[in-house]
């Protein structure tokens, strides 16, 4: 898909343009620059809910950490597990995620061989020792969409998956803000993850919009139409509405178009 690499500002000071209209001079109640700034921010996160908007790609990297086994049985309600190997062998961080056999489950301390789970995250069942458990992996900040993973040299391909269903040992998932890698019994592995960066819809004028070529003439043709309401030009509201709207539909066109990748289809939250 083409991209385009824009200032925030720039867009802004096209739909001033497009309204005939000196952005620096205008005094207009709700047409003043932080009033039209505040409402592209809105019209960007619009775009980008309606449209799953995929912006430049990027590529980070981990080192595997050895996967571990329940060292002991686990009864339903249990607010506390033990594993096998225990922390000082397996690095793991203080505190995140935990996938137990295949179920992930938030933990908030690690020591020795003893995990604390969190309050909302206490045993669905009840688990037998010899049980995989797994660390989660924290994805980028501006992660929005996988598009391939790499542990080694072998390409793993995203399960997709909802509340209930658990995350197979071939495949990797991701909840919420973590990542679950196919289990290893040994640390040290490469891993790399590419993936689409999240779009911002906070951005100053100074800030690069990096987009799609259609998000930047959907903000323009929203700002302008709003532009127009303010200043009840009816006729030229509903022409940038409906211009807005052509935007729109091309785009999801587009993005459907490129999206026939094994992570269609793929949100980061459950």
């Amino acid at each position: 898909m083409a991209q385009n690499f824009n200032a925030f500002g720039d867009v802004i000071n096209e739909t001033y343009d497009e309204l005939g209209l000196d952005g620096t001079t205008i005094s207009v109640t709700g047409l003043e620059r932080g009033s039209m700034e505040k409402w592209g921010n809105r019209f960007s996160k619009w775009f980008q809910q309606k449209v799953r908007l995929k912006t430049a790609e990027a590529t980070t990297g981990y080192r595997t950490l050895s996967d571990d086994t329940l060292g002991a049985a686990a009864l339903a309600g249990a607010l506390t597990i033990t594993t096998t190997l225990g922390v000082t062998t397996s690095s793991w961080p203080a505190s995140g995620y935990v996938l137990l056999d295949g179920i992930p489950l938030q933990y908030t301390g690690y020591v020795g061989t003893t995990i604390t789970l969190a309050a909302t995250s206490a045993l669905p069942r009840a688990f037998t020792a010899g049980d995989k458990v797994q660390p989660g992996y924290v994805v980028p900040t501006l992660f929005g969409k996988p598009i391939r993973l790499i542990v080694g040299s072998i390409p793993y391909i995203l399960q997709k998956w909802g509340l209930g269903v658990q995350i197979v040992g071939q495949h990797y998932g991701i909840f919420g803000d973590y990542i679950f890698l196919p289990y290893m019994s040994t640390g040290g592995q490469n891993i790399t993850l590419n993936y689409y960066q999240r779009p911002s819809n906070v951005l100053a004028s100074a800030d690069t919009m990096e987009i799609m070529q259609m998000w930047d003439a959907y903000v323009i043709y929203k700002g302008t139409a709003r532009g127009y309401r303010m200043l009840d030009d009816k006729e030229q509201r509903d022409d940038y509405e409906m211009q807005a709207e052509v935007i729109l539909r091309m785009a999801k066109g587009m993005v459907g178009d490129d999206d026939a990748s094994p992570d269609r289809g793929f949100a980061t939250s459950i």
